[in-house]
């Protein structure tokens, strides 16, 4: 039985800014409970739609199975009010309670200085109701009294047990397992040596099964996996690994040869010639629109369509060398007006190759200038190792130790017995975060023995010999197919013998009148496109694999290697259990004993 607080709405002097909100959540959160019994208590002087607890119980009650209005203080009604309180009492004037209103007379302060007790009051109330009008008229006498309120309240009481018993006892059931499933886990706190060595010897077994799971997976480990519970370590390290490859696939060193809006390029004529420039735009054909150099003062039919003057014109004058486009259509401003360019097949675009001049001219050697010069080649082989690979590579590596750490942590938090020896806990950790750290020093040194290899190129990989052949070919057979029209699907009509063989003189006169540095840098540029596409293969496999290799060796090896070498000494130092876990374990006991006692209590009825 609770006496709740009334209901207040202010607050008064010396009272907490909060009081009305801290009754109506206090009162609020026994209403709410389905197995409390509601005695709303209605004074018979104030007026029932006033009354704010009829309000509340019919929201959390409202078929009201559970409530019992009480009308209180009988003897203070108004001469003349009677006949409603009447009509309120028989339930006329509200919605109908299953258990009705009922009405009761208890002590009034002067009873209370006059020290009448419950027993005579109750004598009282009774002769009240028996002889005052209009309560004496009444058929129903078991609206009245306080004994029978108490029936009454035993009946609903009862019924209320009787339909939540079912749920109660599942509910106990459940806490029971739970707790029963808790002391289990905690087990018996070891205290020999004996105990102590056969304790750690279970939960190693569990730490070490948790973390080779963990870090390599396990099947029936992930068939029971919630889908709350998220990605693996393993699948975060698939992830990593999956972006690295990305990242160094995505550099300018594995790109040499791409091609993207703003990129320096050349473009082979139809005369056979080349002319450098930068690309302004792609269309969605993958043709592209080239800004030629000298544009302005050298005409180009095959790169500049058309030239328009700016009051010929239905575009708006922009600064000169103002880029735009509208549609597939690319458009660069002049002083007088504007020129639209002509897109050409990307079969005709290559990137310039000059970049490597500055390379080529501060290197040289005694050696004849006709040869790719080997320690060229492999001074922007490293550079470009250095500046672009060498980085993510490390990062990698750190982002696997992280991932070790946390599966670490993870494994020894989810080892229910070690959780009540804190110090063993920190202790372990302790040692296998050395190992990790260790593990990570390898493998970085590991990564340094790999790229110290690839930053002096070699292969027999026949990939390297077939992408330069590729190289090398492709821009003269481009060169001929331009030449030729090849390239111009509606050009049916056949070349004469001499004008073949005109063409291809005007492409070996091009060739021939290309500077020794021209050549050189074709082909280091051919050479660093093909070794590149070696280099990134041997890198998206080996950086990864020694990632793993930590994985591996962390979990087989490592771990075991520290657990074995906890001493006698170690577990009487730090196999100390906490005072909360005693407490603990106390608690649950007495928990567990008092569960069983109340499913033996409800199944004996």
């Amino acid at each position: 039985m609770v006496d709740l607080p009334g209901i207040v709405r202010s607050r008064g002097k010396d009272e907490g800014e909060t009081i009305v909100e801290d009754i109506k959540a206090l009162i609020d959160d026994y209403l709410k409970n389905n197995r409390c019994v509601i005695l709303a208590v209605v004074p018979a002087n104030v007026d029932f739609h006033n009354s704010q607890i009829m309000a509340d119980a019919q929201k959390v009650d409202p078929e009201t199975k559970r409530t019992i209005p009480v009308i209180t203080k009988p003897d203070l009604i108004d001469t003349g009010a009677e006949g409603d309180v009447e009509e309120l009492l028989l339930g006329r004037k509200t919605v109908k309670f299953q258990m009705g209103f009922h009405m009761v007379k208890g002590r009034g302060q002067a009873q209370l200085d006059n020290k009448v007790t419950i027993e005579e009051e109750i004598q009282n109330e009774e002769a009240f109701f028996s002889n005052t009008q209009p309560w004496r008229s009444v058929a129903n006498r078991k609206l009245f009294g306080t004994q029978l309120l108490r029936k009454k309240l035993g009946e609903l009481q009862l019924d209320l047990i009787r339909e939540t018993l079912p749920a109660i006892m599942k509910e106990i059931k459940e806490k029971h397992e739970l707790a029963s499933a808790e002391l289990k886990e905690i087990g018996d706190i070891p205290e020999t040596d004996a105990q102590k060595r056969l304790f750690f010897q279970e939960i190693s077994e569990e730490i070490k099964s948790s973390i080779l799971s963990k870090l390599q997976g396990n099947k029936q480990r992930i068939a029971k996996r919630r889908k709350t519970e998220g990605e693996t370590f393993a699948s975060k390290l698939h992830t990593a690994c999956g972006n690295f490859r990305d990242t160094l696939a995505k550099s300018s060193f594995a790109n040499l040869s791409s091609i993207s809006v703003d990129s320096k390029v050349l473009v082979r004529l139809a005369t056979g010639e080349d002319i450098s420039g930068k690309v302004v735009g792609i269309n969605s054909d993958g043709e592209m629109f080239i800004d030629y150099e000298d544009r302005q003062t050298t005409d180009c039919d095959d790169l500049s369509a058309d030239w328009t003057r700016w009051e010929e014109g239905k575009v708006e004058k922009k600064p000169e060398g103002t880029k735009w486009q509208y549609k597939n259509r690319y458009f660069i401003a002049e002083a007088d007006g504007y020129d639209e360019l002509e897109g050409i097949s990307a079969d005709r675009v290559r990137r310039d190759p000059s970049w490597l001049l500055t390379h080529i001219n501060n290197n040289r050697t005694d050696d004849l200038p006709v040869f790719v010069n080997p320690a060229v080649f492999q001074s922007v082989l490293v550079e470009f190792i250095d500046t672009e690979w060498l980085g993510p590579c490390h990062a990698l590596v750190e982002e696997a130790q992280i991932m070790i750490f946390q599966a670490t942590w993870e494994a020894l938090s989810e080892t229910t017995k070690l959780s009540y020896f804190p110090k063993m806990k920190s202790f372990l950790f302790r040692q296998l975060e050395d190992r990790i750290q260790g593990l990570q020093h390898t493998a970085e040194e590991h990564i340094e023995e790999f790229v110290e290899k690839e930053r002096n190129p070699y292969t027999q990989n026949h990939y390297l010999h077939e992408n330069l052949a590729k190289q090398r070919f492709d821009p003269l057979f481009q060169a001929l197919e331009t030449a030729l029209g090849l390239e111009d699907k509606n050009l049916e009509q056949e070349m004469s013998k001499s004008s073949i063989r005109s063409t291809l003189r005007a492409i070996r006169d091009q060739n021939q009148r290309k500077s020794v540095e021209e050549h050189m840098v074709d082909d280091m540029q051919n050479m660093l496109v093909a070794y590149a596409k070696v280099a990134l293969k041997r890198f998206v496999d080996g950086i990864p694999m020694e990632c793993w290799r930590m994985f591996r060796v962390f979990s087989t090896e490592e771990v075991k290697y520290v657990l074995m070498r906890v001493t006698d000494n170690d577990l009487n130092r730090y196999l100390v259990v906490h005072g909360n876990a005693l407490r603990n374990k106390q608690e649950l006991t007495l928990q567990v004993q008092e569960l069983k006692a109340g499913m033996d209590v409800i199944e004996s009825l």
